[in-house]
C-alpha cells in the first residue's frame, strides 16, 4: 500500500514549509543569492526574511536598499540585481507547449532545428528546439561565429523539402550533396569550378511574357530602392531587349550574350532590331522602338552604357559557358510542383510518390539546387546570384501551391547566406509578405543589423515578417543595443526599472555559445547553439556509416538526365 493514496490521508504540508514557494520568484531568489553570499549580518537578514514571509514587501525593500545593498560585494550585487531575470525568459516547458520542443514520436516531417534548451531537471541533457510550419528565419551572426556548421549543414543533411542553397565555398555542396541525392535530383550551378563541374541554367528559358522579363530585368540591374532616370531608363531597355531576343532569335540563341549583342549595335543592326521589334506586334516592343527613335543620339547613348555596365559581368566566358542552355530537368517551376505531386501521392494512399529504382538503389524527385560563387566573387558576380536565386523564388510563387489542398508538407527552402551582398532586391521585400501562400520558407543570413539597413529601407518589417529570429552573440555595438531594446526591460528586485539584457551583458562572457530566438509568440529564449557540424560526433557517426552503406548513391554526371 502506498501511504497517502490508499491508506491514511496525507498530511496538508504544515504553512511555514512552503512560504517561499508563495513570494514573488525575484525575492525568492534574491533571498537564496543573500544567504549563499555569506556577507549580510544575520539580524538584517532575519528581518528581511520575515518581512518576505509576512508579505510586507515595502519594508523588505526599505531593508534590503538601507541595510543589505551597502554591505554586498559588487560581485553579489550584481547577482542581486539579476534575480528574478529568468522568470523574463522562456522556459522548456513554454517551449514544449507551444510546439518549439517536440516529442520524437510527434515530429513535424519540416522541422529544423534553430537552438537547444537545458531539461529542467537535468542541466546536461538538451532538448532540440525546432521551427516548423509557415514562416521565414533570420539570423544575425558575426563572421566565423560558426552559422554555417550550426545551421546551413544540418539543415541540409537533414530536411526532407526541396531545397535551395546559397553556397559560396562550396562546402555545403561537398558535405550533403551526397545525401540530397535521396531526396531527388541535386544541381549545382557552379560557374567558377576548376573542372567545369556544373550544371547549365538559362535564364531566357522560363521568360514566357512582359511579367517574367520585368521580374528579370529587375533581377539583372542593381538598381537602388531611389532609382534615378538613368537607372529606371536603363532596367526598361533591358526589359524590352529581353522580349525582343525571346521572340525574335532562333531557338537555342536566346539567352543573356545575345541581349549584350543588342546593346552594341551597329546603326544598320539598330534599325533593324526597331524593324523587328515592330514586326512582333507586341505592344510594349512597338513602344521601346518608338522611344528608342525618338530619343536624341546622346540620351540613347548614356542609357545603353548605364546597361552595358550593369551587365558587364555576364560577358564573362565561365558565365556564359553556363548560361547558354538548361540542363535537362531543371526548372524553377518545377521544384514547387514535384513536392505538392509527392504529397497527393501519399495523401491518396500511395507509397512516398517520386520514387524509382536504380541499380537497386530509391532516389526521389525533389530537387536541390546548390548555388556556388567563391566569396571573394559575390559583390562583383552578384548579378548572376541575384538572377539565380531569384528566378526559383518567382518560379515558386508563380506555382502557387501553396492554394493547393492539401498543400506539401515540407515547404520549398531558400537558404539566403550573406544577404546583403546580393543588394537591394525588391522581389525579397515582396516574397516575405506572400512568399508563405506559395508554401515556401525564406531563411536570411546577416553579419549584422547594419548590413539590413543599408540595404533595405524598409529592414524592419522585414524582421517583423520573420517568425523566428535568431541572435548570435553581438560581435557590434550597434546590433546590440538593437537587441537589448527588443528584449526590453523589467523590474529589478530593488524596484528599478532596467533592461532585461544590456548591450555589455550580451556582447559578454554570458551569452558566449548561445544564441536570442525571439519567437512568434514567445517570450525570449535564451538558446544553447547546436552543435558544430564537424564536432557532432553523432553526426559524424551516421555519415560515415551511411556514405559506406547500400543507400551510398552514386554521383550524377554534369549533362546526364535526372
Amino acid at each position: 500500500m502506498v501511504f497517502g493514496l490508499f491508506g491514511k490521508k496525507k498530511a496538508k504540508p504544515r504553512d511555514d514549509e512552503h512560504w517561499r514557494d508563495r513570494i514573488d520568484p525575484a525575492h525568492k531568489e534574491a533571498l537564496e543569492i543573500l544567504e549563499a553570499s555569506g556577507e549580510v549580518e544575520k539580524l538584517w537578514l532575519m528581518e528581511y526574511h520575515v518581512a518576505l514571509r509576512f508579505g510586507k514587501i515595502d519594508e523588505a525593500l526599505e531593508i534590503l536598499r538601507g541595510r543589505i545593498v551597502p554591505k554586498l560585494s559588487k560581485e553579489t550585487y550584481e547577482r542581486l540585481l539579476g534575480a528574478g531575470g529568468s522568470n523574463c525568459w522562456a522556459s522548456a516547458f513554454d517551449l514544449i507547449n507551444s510546439g518549439y520542443v517536440q516529442h520524437t514520436d510527434e515530429a513535424s516531417l519540416d522541422r529544423m532545428v534553430i537552438g537547444r534548451i537545458p531539461h529542467p531537471s537535468k542541466p546536461n541533457v538538451f532538448g532540440e528546439i525546432v521551427f516548423s510550419g509557415d514562416g521565414h528565419l533570420l539570423t544575425v551572426a558575426p563572421t566565423g561565429a560558426g552559422k554555417s556548421q550550426r545551421f546551413i549543414l544540418p539543415t541540409a543533411l537533414d530536411y526532407n523539402g526541396p531545397i535551395l542553397i546559397l553556397d559560396p565555398k562550396g562546402e555545403v555542396y561537398k558535405e550533403t550533396a551526397w545525401r540530397r541525392s535521396w531526396h531527388g535530383p541535386v544541381f549545382k550551378f557552379a560557374p567558377f569550378d576548376d573542372n567545369g563541374d556544373s550544371d547549365h541554367f538559362n535564364p531566357l528559358d522560363f521568360v514566357a511574357d512582359w511579367d517574367d522579363a520585368r521580374v528579370l530585368a529587375d533581377l539583372l540591374l542593381n538598381v537602388p530602392e531611389k532609382q534615378d532616370f538613368w537607372d529606371s531608363s536603363a532596367r526598361d531597355l533591358v526589359r524590352a531587349l529581353i522580349i525582343y531576343v525571346v521572340k525574335v532569335r532562333p531557338g537555342g540563341q536566346a539567352n543573356i550574350r545575345e541581349v549584350l549583342r543588342a546593346l552594341s549595335p551597329s546603326v544598320e543592326e539598330f534599325e533593324d532590331m526597331l524593324d523587328a521589334m515592330r514586326t512582333t506586334q507586341e505592344e510594349p516592343l512597338v513602344e521601346m522602338a518608338n522611344a528608342l527613335e525618338q530619343m536624341s543620339e546622346k540620351m540613347r547613348t548614356s542609357i545603353y552604357q548605364v546597361a552595358r555596365t550593369q551587365l558587364d559581368v555576364w560577358r564573362s566566358q565561365a558565365i556564359e559557358r553556363v548560361t547558354s542552355d538548361t540542363t535537362e530537368g531543371w526548372s524553377p517551376e518545377f521544384i514547387p510542383t514535384s513536392a505538392y505531386f509527392n504529397e497527393q501521392l501519399v495523401n491518396h494512399g500511395f507509397p512516398l510518390g517520386g520514387k524509382f529504382v536504380e541499380s537497386d538503389l530509391i532516389r526521389g524527385d525533389t530537387p536541390s539546387v546548390y548555388l556556388i560563387v567563391p566569396p571573394d566573387k559575390i559583390s562583383s558576380y552578384r548579378s548572376i546570384l541575384r538572377v539565380m536565386l531569384g528566378m526559383h523564388l518567382n518560379g515558386a510563387i508563380k506555382a502557387k501551391q501553396g492554394e493547393q489542398d492539401p498543400k506539401p508538407l515540407r515547404p520549398y527552402l531558400f537558404i539566403f547566406d550573406e544577404l546583403p551582398q546580393l543588394g537591394y532586391m525588391e522581389l525579397i521585400e515582396k516574397a516575405v509578405a506572400i512568399a508563405r501562400s506559395a508554401n515556401v520558407r525564406l531563411w536570411f543570413f546577416v553579419q549584422d543589423l547594419a548590413q539590413l539597413r543599408e540595404t533595405f529601407s524598409k529592414w524592419e518589417s522585414l524582421l517583423a515578417n520573420c517568425k523566428a529570429q535568431i541572435y548570435f552573440r553581438p560581435g557590434d555595438l550597434g546590433t546590440a543595443e538593437y537587441l537589448s531594446r527588443l528584449l526590453g526591460r523589467r523590474k529589478d528586485v530593488l524596484g528599478s526599472d532596467r533592461e532585461l539584457a544590456t548591450p555589455q551583458e550580451l556582447m559578454g562572457p554570458d551569452f558566449d555559445g548561445k544564441a536570442i530566438l525571439r519567437l512568434a509568440g514567445q517570450k525570449p529564449v535564451k538558446a544553447t547553439l547546436p552543435e558544430a557540424f564537424y564536432e557532432d560526433e553523432d553526426t559524424q557517426d551516421y555519415i560515415s556509416t551511411q556514405k559506406v552503406g547500400i543507400y551510398g548513391v552514386p554521383q550524377r554526371e554534369r549533362g546526364e538526365e535526372n
